[in-house]
């Protein structure tokens, strides 16, 4: 199989991904192939990276995967510290009714980050996932 088959293979393995989000791979008019991801919504350029083999292109998408799911969870630790760092606990009178609200506040926000990018978070841990299975490692062990 030939290298470009490879890339089509490989295009074909991750197509959920690439359906998902607002990822592509383009050719150039000189035969040089890219990799790019922008932000759906504000249009944001998150990668652009060319790309000679199949294998380079699998590391470039799961690199990707990856940042895209820490990116989210980033934002959701970083909510739920301010909201934590915002509230005056002192243990020996501290009512746990605040307990209740805190881990409603958190759930709130974990509702707000995730729920309208739960297709595409779900799409990506399957392609990190698709990645593991058929590796049985990351990239960087």
């Amino acid at each position: 199989m030939n290298e470009e088959q490879k890339i089509e293979q490989l295009l074909k393995e991750y197509n959920n991904f690439f359906e998902i989000t607002s990822a592509d791979v383009s050719k150039s008019a000189k035969g040089r192939r890219f990799f790019f991801y922008k932000d759906r919504i504000s249009g944001d350029l998150f990668c652009l990276a060319e790309f000679t083999t199949a294998e380079e292109l699998e590391q470039i998408i799961f690199h990707e995967m990856a940042e895209q799911i820490n990116m989210k969870l980033q934002n959701v630790i970083e909510q739920m510290d301010s909201n934590i760092n915002c509230m005056d606990v002192t243990y020996s009178t501290y009512d746990f009714g605040k307990a209740v609200n805190q881990l409603a506040a958190s759930l709130e926000i974990i509702q707000k980050e995730f729920c309208p990018y739960f297709p595409e978070i779900k799409v990506l841990l399957q392609g990190i996932s698709t990645y593991i299975n058929k590796h049985g490692k990351s990239p960087d062990e």
